[in-house]
């Protein structure tokens, strides 16, 4: 189903395959990546989740993990995660790369704005 694009289908299968055995890494990772067409990052969140529970050792299962979090602004758990998946050997892609070094840029622009709004301290001119 996922090879004919057909990603509600594989939501319902792999949901039934589930219900019968819910220890089934490649189900998990299946529903994942559905949940990754669909835009679901929270269900890709979950689905990833359980296939780094079920298997610590599943590159790609951090890496769309690392995905997931990315989208729901889980920045810092993203990162974390995509060092997983480097170390287990996942090549992340470039795009994925791109947008967590802007993401952690613009966390970090804007920890340094709250730092002076909090304590009054200017930012040394540049």
């Amino acid at each position: 189903l996922m090879l004919k694009w057909d990603f509600e289908g594989s939501l319902k299968a792999n949901r039934e395959a589930l219900q019968r055995k819910d220890d089934l890494v490649l189900a998990h990772y299946n529903m994942g990546q559905a949940c990754l067409y669909l835009g679901d990052a929270e269900g890709l969140v979950r689905s990833s989740r359980r296939v780094v529970e079920l298997d610590p050792d599943h590159a790609a299962g951090c890496y769309f993990l690392a995905v997931g979090l990315l989208a729901l602004g889980r920045v810092e758990e993203a990162r974390t995660e995509v060092g997983r998946a480097r170390f287990l050997g996942h090549s992340p892609a470039p795009e994925f790369l791109r947008a967590l070094a802007s993401a952690e840029k613009k966390l970090d622009t804007d920890r340094s704005e709250n730092t002076q709004t909090n304590t009054g301290a200017k930012a040394p001119d540049d």
